[in-house]
């Protein structure tokens, strides 16, 4: 069959572990869906379960469902902290639920009228369209729920009304509830942008910002925790010209300073601005003195910056169309110095960027790059670029992109996770908004795909962590038999002391990706693998059989000769525990040939795929 390869993306290096010449060859294929490689054989994803958490009975509103963050950081003590930031607040993992760090001061209700649908708390300075919860250590009033935000409305000096939006009609309350009931003030924002953060080990502090409040410390000292804006921000004293910072796009902590980067300044966004602490002191800015805080402009052009990380010694920003360097000087006058090193390519948002020790992986606008500090960038994503970028690819740079890369250590792996329009999944069984997560293996350079969101688990993925939430895992704690668990490396993760678990934000739940289940919260996994589409040229080429080695759940088998706008049923391979061999009998003549498998669950695999084939006619 004459091989005509054109522009052929290739995902997961193909089925050809045998190199086989009679075998499709590892640019032969051109999708595979919630399969990722292992060995000799490409296999089934592993699934997630739901973990139990307090964040949601369900009815949480979407003003809680943006702007996801998760990090966990480990105290001078020992401890570690996980940590959960979304639109309505912050909240802290104790193992088992996650509870919300209030804002402000919590309100103590003394008393409510079902008659006015009001609520007392004498001198409580809440104000209207402010966002509370609301919480009771026995029942509820009637009309009001747990873990809603809810807005005040009516606010009086001691009284004040609740509404389900900003400026809406108060709620009706038909029943006053029991038990000591309180108001917690919320974070005050729709957050439109990622959540950014830096731990700062020197104060045992986490710094965040969400883009619509001030910006927030949360520290821990002597045995307690106190979540406050971040002081040194606001007065004439700070250097530059702005009175008050409020929020920022991107931050770090670098030689003992905490940078933030496309500041928000007097209510107006400074994109090319970089401010830096005093040296040893997060929460003084001012620029008086040698080794104090101070500020810089990348004037050099228009562009924003989206993300900062350190690499190595070096400070890297990226902006929209460029990467700049900052490598440390610490002068009276000047902290660093900063040299545009890539103008050809820059970052997709402030999310879009892995660090992986060596180097940084990152979703431009014409690729996904490795970037390791010099004058150039390598591309990863050649692969799948034409599925992303292409005319028809899943990336519509129009509108706001939400792409969100994590470097998942364990794994050797980086997840992009993508959250993909509201047309029907690859496998056309959801007809919702869904996410799709890229994963390249930074060892073998190889992409998978992954799919969250089908057969009715509407799941969309804004952040994906690795945290130490449980103890060790034995022998005994493994539902599997001795056959199933052959399938795991000797040396995995699973059987370490206090091994990473993945954490995945989704809506108002927090999943745990389990590296041994094989169901996606109970819900078995679909997958499907297509191969390229194999072309003859000027002559019609007959093929007669399929050749499979597969094991697990059966599939079905389709060909398309038309490449890929319609497909034809072939055949279906069996379930089996062990490999097995199937042959598929296709006797199509045809200028182009593309196969597909598909199929759900049972731990499939599949070894080496290939066919045969001769020359039926030439013109």
């Amino acid at each position: 069959m004459a091989e005509e390869y054109k522009h052929l993306p290739s995902i997961a290096g193909g089925l050809n572990t045998h190199r086989r010449s009679d075998l499709v060859q590892d640019h032969e294929v051109s999708d595979i869906l919630n399969m990722r490689l292992f060995e000799d054989s490409v296999v089934l994803s592993k699934g997630y379960e739901l973990l139990n958490n307090d964040l949601a009975d369900g009815t949480v509103s979407d003003y809680e469902e943006l702007g996801k963050r998760m990090v966990q950081y480990r105290l001078s003590t020992g401890t570690t902290v996980l940590i959960l930031i979304t639109n309505a607040g912050m909240y802290q993992s104790d193992g088992n639920d996650w509870n919300l760090i209030p804002r402000d001061t919590t309100v103590t209700v003394s008393g409510v009228d079902a008659g006015t649908d009001t609520i007392t708390s004498a001198g409580h300075l809440l104000t209207d369209e402010e966002p509370v919860k609301y919480s009771s250590t026995l029942t509820f009033p009637t009309g009001i729920a747990v873990d809603v935000v809810y807005y005040v409305t009516g606010a009086t000096a001691n009284t004040f009304q609740l509404a389900l939006t900003a400026a809406g009609s108060a709620i009706d309350l038909t029943g006053v509830g029991s038990g000591t009931m309180t108001v917690t003030p919320c974070f005050a924002g729709i957050i439109t942008e990622p959540v950014c953060y830096a731990f700062y080990p020197p104060l045992d502090a986490l710094v965040w910002s969400n883009g619509v409040d001030v910006i927030q410390k949360y520290a821990y000292a002597t045995g307690s925790f106190t979540l406050e804006p971040l002081g040194g921000l606001t007065g004439g004293a700070m250097s530059g010209t702005a009175t008050v910072v409020t929020g920022c796009r991107s931050m770090a902590v670098w030689n003992d300073r905490l940078y933030i980067f496309n500041t928000i300044e007097d209510s107006l966004r400074i994109p090319q601005m970089i401010r830096w602490s005093d040296v040893a002191n997060i929460e003084e800015w001012d620029d008086a003195g040698a080794a104090d805080g101070g500020f810089l402009r990348l004037s050099d052009r228009e562009d924003h910056i989206q993300a900062a990380l350190r690499l190595g010694d070096d400070m890297i920003a990226y902006r929209d169309h460029s990467i700049v360097k900052g490598q440390w000087v610490g002068s009276a006058t000047r902290t660093a110095k900063w040299t545009e090193m890539v103008s050809e390519e820059g970052i997709l948002g402030p999310s879009a960027v892995a660090d992986v020790g060596s180097s940084h992986i990152f979703f431009g606008w014409n690729d996904i790059y490795e970037y390791k500090g010099g004058n150039s960038i390598t591309p990863v994503g050649t692969k799948i670029r034409r599925q992303i970028f292409g005319e028809d690819g899943l990336l519509d740079l129009e509108r706001d992109v939400d792409i969100t890369m994590k470097h998942i250590r364990s794994l050797k792996e980086v997840w992009c996770s993508m959250l993909v329009g509201t047309s029907s999944d690859a496998l056309g069984l959801f007809d919702s908004y869904k996410s799709l997560m890229l994963i390249y293996n930074v060892v073998d350079k190889t992409w998978t795909k992954r799919e969250f969101g089908y057969a009715g688990l509407d799941i969309r993925i804004s952040d994906v962590i690795e945290a130490r939430i449980e103890a060790g895992i034995t022998w005994a704690d493994m539902e599997q038999t001795w056959q199933q668990i052959g399938e795991l490396a000797w040396n995995t993760q699973i059987f370490a002391t206090d091994f990473p678990n993945l954490l995945m934000c989704s809506k108002h739940d927090i999943f745990n990706y389990d590296h041994v289940i094989a169901q996606d919260n109970g819900v078995d996994i679909p997958f499907r693998v297509d191969t390229k589409d194999f072309e003859s040229g000027n002559q019609f080429t007959r093929v007669g059989y399929l050749n499979l080695e597969t094991s697990g759940n059966g599939c079905d088998i389709y060909y398309s000769v038309d490449k890929g706008n319609n497909f034809v049923y072939a055949g279906a391979v069996a379930a089996s525990v062990s490999f097995i061999k199937t042959k598929v009998g296709i006797d199509v003549s045809s200028q182009s040939m593309r196969f597909r498998l598909i199929g759900v669950g049972g731990g499939f695999k599949v070894s080496s795929l290939g066919f045969t084939h001769e020359v039926d006619s030439e013109f």
